[in-house]
Order: structure tokens, then C-alpha cells, then sequence
């Protein structure tokens, strides 16, 4: 994470506990970009710490979403930390497997694959926790 990416994370904080975003709302890329004079990717980069911190979540399409209510928020929370601990257990049979992918079921590494895919570099680098 930037200096820059972790002030539009704040900044984005503080307008979901002022009410500035209805639980639910989206939070486009593009707009949020444009506000904060930043690229996308620094915006994607304080969106992806909001999810983690339950601020915001993704749905199936990968658009990001405010949780304005504190229920919502927390919910958001421990989901986002289920995902991890599950990708790191996944990680680490894996490693004790010592054959990789080919020590799995079929089925299994394919989960792992998808999973690892979908919460990012930051998160497999074990930047998230």
C-alpha cells in the first residue's frame, strides 16, 4: 500500500461513518478515481483494505460496495478473515504436501487456484493480516 491509497482509505473511512454512503452503495473505481485524483489501482488498493477492515465488500462481478451499518461492517470483517485463514490453511497443506498441486485432489487445487486468484497478490504475500 501507497501513502496515497492509505489516505483515500481513510478518507473513504470517514465519509462511510459520516453517512456519505447508504449501506449498500456502490463505490465505482472510475468515480473514486477521479475524486481523489489518483489511478484506479490506488484506488483499488484502498478498497481491497476497506474489505479487509469491513468497510466495503465485493460482489459477484468484483464491483465494491460501502457497509455503512456497523453489523454489516462486522459481518463483512469476519468473512473477509475467514477467506484468509482458509487460503492460508489451503497454503500450507500445500507445503506440507511437498508435491504441490499434484499431492491434491483435482477438485481441491483448482478451489485453492480460485481462491488464491481472487483475494489478490497482497493477501498471498501475507501483506493483509
Amino acid at each position: 500500500m501507497s501513502e496515497k491509497s492509505d489516505a483515500i482509505a481513510a478518507a473513504l473511512r470517514k465519509a462511510i461513518l459520516r453517512g456519505d454512503y447508504a449501506d449498500g452503495e456502490r463505490l465505482s473505481q472510475p468515480k473514486l478515481a477521479l475524486k481523489y485524483g489518483a489511478h484506479r489501482s490506488v484506488v483499488s488498493d484502498a478498497l481491497y483494505l476497506l474489505e479487509f477492515e469491513g468497510f466495503a465488500s465485493q460482489d459477484a462481478e468484483h464491483a465494491y460496495h460501502a457497509n455503512a451499518s456497523y453489523q454489516t461492517r462486522q459481518i463483512q470483517r469476519v468473512l473477509t478473515q475467514l477467506d484468509h485463514i482458509e487460503w492460508q490453511c489451503g497454503r500450507s497443506l500445500l507445503k506440507l504436501a511437498g508435491g504441490g498441486e499434484r499431492a491434491m485432489s483435482p477438485g481441491r487445487a483448482a478451489m485453492l487456484r480460485k481462491k488464491s486468484a481472487r483475494l489478490g497478490p497482497k493477501a498471498r504475500r501475507g501483506e493483509a493480516s
